[in-house]
């Protein structure tokens, strides 16, 4: 297969983020100085002299408010009109990776944000942390999540466990309890969950049981001493990112191989007096961060990851991964905010509602290109933009998109059971799609809708097969009469069951979700399709069931990734999975087609 990047092709040029440059530098100095001073002693960088002072920077400040200041500190990097925008939200713990968070941010395209407040992780609750006071996160917790919640930007949220920490609520809040934290985390995480942000998390990082700059001051020809192990036991928040099936990145490893955490690594002194890393260590771990970001589903750039459909391999319909399963560590779109988890046109307000007759269109990849296809139909051929749209952008291709809400492509008259009449807008839509389909003639026509439809006849529905493949063909035809090729997607299996309700209530048995896919293609629009093809000269059905239904029971989570937001539509995270499959399936098809115009 051709792999596809599921973020597609373009991205904005985004300013290269200088993190810590001049810390660094004026340590390299310094560094001379303490080698010089110590005789035989290793030369580390920062100095231990210049620890302290090494803290994260974006854009040459310090993004840490204070926890009990009123103004907030705010900061943000990257390109405004991002696809993927990153809130890194906490207190120290979550700012101690931001200048290894910003050159990923800068390399893919990101927009980085903050959110960060010392002492207070985002948890509606006074905060004690070992070695510090309480602080009263509650008060600021509201404005917090709102900022989050309120803005559209947001795709997602990085949450930082805080190692040692405890909490406690209420008026007699006089024993703080790691329980209470872990409580109030996994509320933080279902309020974002709910508001459509996915969230991923990192365990809490290891933290020194002592000074380790002191340590080293102290013994700087026996660094070693100044080693230590990792706690075994898992923080707040990865306990509560477990519990509500998030991912949770786990950098102990890296840290401390051997489970022993070095204190000077390959020269660089790790931790500054408070325990947290030092800027110089910490962007060192860019790369191996990275990767376990595209692990957890962070806009993994990899099209070749294990994630949804990208864990099917070569052969989907015999890969174990498209067996449904009891059980998984992690989900990713939210189930809480699956409903929300679209394809594009939705967002942009191009996918016409049931009352409006007016053809609208949105329009992606390269607008200069000769080769145009055009993707039109109901939610079932939009549900198909996220990994069209891969593929446009990874071939220099054009796309457009015509679709509308619960509308038959095809030249009949529907009934419409929401407005309990015929649906004279879908009509009315579909002759002028094909008028704007015959005046700029696309290169290939992707027709696409579900097979629940029946004819408005008199007072009521009336099922009639063979006439709407009629309209179907006459429609298409009409297309293909300007030298259009027409390749229909087969129509998505028609579940019955509410994916995202049933994993939401077994979460445990996921298997209980699955579907059996037999009658679940029998209910789709596939059998029109078929016939319809076979009448239009020149056309050929691209067949993904396979890719989106591999067993013989529709799994409701393939590759940590949940296929489905309803009973019948795709998350588009799982259709921008396919992107590679629709590729290998599509592009000799399409190929061909432009070199006849």
């Amino acid at each position: 297969m051709t792999a596809v990047d599921p973020r597609g092709s373009r991205r904005p040029r985004t300013r290269t983020i200088v993190v810590c440059v001049v810390v660094v530098l004026v340590a390299a100095l310094a560094s001379v100085t303490f080698a010089m001073r110590a005789g035989q002693a290793r030369a580390v960088l920062p100095t231990p002299e210049q620890a302290a002072s090494d803290v994260p920077q974006l854009d040459g400040r310090r993004c840490l408010t204070d926890s009990r200041a009123a103004s907030v500190v705010l900061c943000a990097v990257g390109p405004t009109a991002a696809r993927t925008t990153v809130a890194v939200v906490g207190d120290t713990a979550a700012e101690q990776l931001l200048p290894a968070l910003a050159p990923l941010a800068d390399a893919r395209g990101w927009r980085l944000t903050t959110d960060l407040r010392d002492g207070c992780p985002l948890v509606d609750a006074a905060v004690t942390t070992a070695g510090a006071g309480r602080v009263d996160c509650g008060r600021p917790y509201e404005s917090r999540l709102e900022r989050l919640v309120d803005d559209p930007g947001v795709s997602h949220v990085l949450l930082v466990g805080t190692a040692g920490a405890k909490a406690c609520t209420g008026a007699g809040c006089q024993d703080p309890d790691r329980a209470v934290l872990e409580r109030e985390l996994r509320s933080t995480i279902q309020a974002l969950q709910r508001a459509g942000k996915d969230v991923v998390t990192v365990r809490d990082l290891p933290v020194p049981p002592r000074d380790v700059v002191a340590c080293v001051e102290a013994s700087p020809r026996s660094t070693e001493d100044c080693d230590f192990a990792p706690r075994p036991a898992l923080g707040a928040l990865a306990a509560a990112a477990r519990r509500e099936l998030v991912p949770v990145v786990d950098l102990t490893a890296d840290l401390c191989p051997d489970a022993s955490c070095p204190a000077v690594a390959d020269g660089v002194l790790r931790y500054r007096p408070d325990g947290r890393l030092t800027a110089t260590y910490a962007a060192t771990l860019s790369s191996r961060l990275g990767s376990a970001l595209d692990a957890a589903g962070l806009a993994a750039s990899d099209a070749t990851s294990a994630l949804g459909a990208h864990a099917l391999g070569d052969e989907p319909r015999t890969s174990p991964a498209g067996e449904p399963v009891d059980t998984v560590a992690w989900i990713t779109p939210p189930v809480a905010g699956a409903t929300r988890d679209e394809a594009d046109p939705y967002r942009e307000g191009c996918h016409q509602n049931q009352a409006d007759p007016t053809a609208l269109s949105c329009t992606y990849g390269d607008p200069t290109s000769t080769t145009v296809i055009a993707l039109v139909g109901d939610s079932h051929a939009a549900q198909w933009q996220p990994a069209l749209r891969a593929v446009a952008e990874a071939h220099g291709w054009h796309l457009r998109t015509y679709t509308k809400s619960a509308c038959l492509f095809a030249d009949v008259t529907v009934w419409n059971g929401a407005q309990d009449g015929a649906y004279t807008s879908c009509a009315e839509w579909t002759a002028e799609v094909v008028d704007a389909l015959r005046a700029d003639p696309p290169t290939v026509l992707i027709p696409v809708s579900t097979g629940r439809y029946a004819l408005a006849a008199g007072d009521g529905p009336v099922r009639g097969d063979a006439a709407i493949v009629d309209g179907m063909v006459r429609t298409w035809s009409a297309v293909a009469a300007g030298g259009t090729r027409v390749v229909p997607i087969a129509d998505t299996p028609w579940l019955e069951t509410d994916m995202k309700h049933c994993v939401a209530d077994h979460l445990e048995r996921l298997s209980e979700c699955a579907v059996p896919r037999a009658p679940a293609v029998a209910k789709s629009a596939q059998a029109w399709q078929r016939a319809a093809v076979a009448r239009v000269p020149r056309a050929e059905l691209v067949d993904l069931t396979d890719v989106v239904c591999p067993a013989d029971r529709c799994a409701p989570v393939i590759g940590n990734v949940l296929v489905w937001r309803d009973s019948h539509h795709l998350t588009a995270t799982y259709a921008r999975t396919t992107a590679p499959f629709l590729d290998e399936a599509l592009t000799p098809l399409v190929r061909p087609a432009s070199t006849d115009r």
